[in-house]
C-alpha cells in the first residue's frame, strides 16, 4: 500500500493544508500574537492553535510534506567566482534578512548559484506541532 502525504503550505498569512484523506483545501490563518513577520512570537499558542486546526478538521496522522511558499523565504542569486567569495556573499545575505532565526541553503541551478533563506524557527515550529500529533 502506497501512504501518500499530507501537504502543509506554509505562507505569510498561515497553513494551507490538503491530501487524499482530507475534503478540498483546509486553511488556518496565523492568530494574532502567534506569528508576525515570519517570526514565531507566540510558540505555546502556535502549537495550540495547529492542534484545534488539527482536530477541528479531522486531519488523519499521516506522513507531511512542508512546503514553504514563495513569500516566506528570501532568494539571492550569487555571483562569487570562489567559495571563499561566495561564502561570504551568503553571509552578507543572511545577515540582511530581517529574521530573528535565518536559516540558509546554497542550491546550484545551471550554472548558477542561489541562496535561500529562511525562518528555520517557523519551519520547526509547524513541524513540530504536526509531529505531536502523529
Amino acid at each position: 500500500m502506497k501512504i501518500v502525504p499530507t501537504i502543509v503550505n506554509v505562507s505569510r498569512a498561515g497553513l494551507s493544508v490538503c491530501g487524499t484523506q482530507i475534503n478540498g483545501l483546509v486553511k488556518m490563518p496565523f492568530g494574532s500574537g502567534v506569528v508576525k513577520d515570519l517570526n514565531v512570537i507566540g510558540l505555546a499558542e502556535l502549537t495550540a492553535q495547529i492542534k484545534i486546526f488539527v482536530e477541528t478538521n479531522k486531519i488523519p496522522p499521516s506522513d507531511l510534506v512542508v512546503v514553504l511558499d514563495a513569500e516566506t523565504y528570501f532568494e539571492k542569486q550569487l555571483v562569487g567566482e570562489t567559495d571563499e567569495k561566495l561564502a561570504g556573499e551568503v553571509q552578507e545575505f543572511v545577515d540582511s534578512v530581517p529574521l530573528a532565526s535565518p536559516s540558509s541553503k546554497i542550491f546550484k541551478v545551471g550554472n548558477k548559484y542561489h541562496a535561500v533563506v529562511i525562518n528555520r524557527r517557523l519551519y520547526e515550529s509547524v513541524r513540530m506541532a504536526f509531529e505531536a500529533l502523529g
